[in-house]
């Protein structure tokens, strides 16, 4: 590829004059990756600049302004204060009681009476466990449980909590 061609091609890609291109390219040695760094770096250069000017405009129109100034600023909190309170309660998404573990526990208790573990192969129903019945299998024999769970897996068995 030609001097002319790379810089055609880095003009185009960057949105730089032609002029600005062949700049960079012979600063990069004419490595397209060192020359589109360079013009990038230099976007961001004059990018600042603006936004230094800028915020110097803001600054002195705020001190002619001040009230108008102020009042966006209130639209813009209570802007905030509305987005805040559409926003639900966490607690509320999660489940979560103020309760406590003792609540956790007794909700957990009363989903998993609701929910049985059930294990399918090509859609029939192999196993049938109450969810407490699995937990308890898993505490005191995790060695021998979770072996098995990992072998039917590669027979194909599915495994799902099913309920209303």
């Amino acid at each position: 590829m030609t001097h002319n061609e790379m810089a055609q091609r880095l003009s185009e890609k960057c949105s730089v004059t032609l002029e600005e291109a062949n700049a960079a390219l012979a600063a990069g040695e004419w490595n397209m990756l060192t020359a589109t760094h360079l013009l990038e770096v230099e976007a961001f250069r004059r990018r600042q600049a603006l936004e230094e000017a800028a915020s110097g405009e803001a600054a002195v129109a705020f001190e002619a302004a001040p009230a108008a100034e102020a009042a966006v600023e209130q639209a813009r909190e209570a802007e905030w204060t509305e987005a805040v309170n559409r926003v639900p309660d966490e607690r509320r998404l999660s489940g979560r009681s103020h309760r406590g573990l003792g609540e956790s526990l007794r909700r957990l208790a009363i989903w998993s009476e609701h929910h049985p573990f059930r294990a399918r192969r090509a859609g029939e129903l192999v196993l049938e466990l109450p969810t407490p019945l699995l937990a308890v299998l898993l505490l005191a024999a995790a060695g021998v449980c979770v072996p098995l769970l990992a072998i039917g897996l590669l027979a194909g068995c599915r495994y799902s909590f099913e309920g209303a």
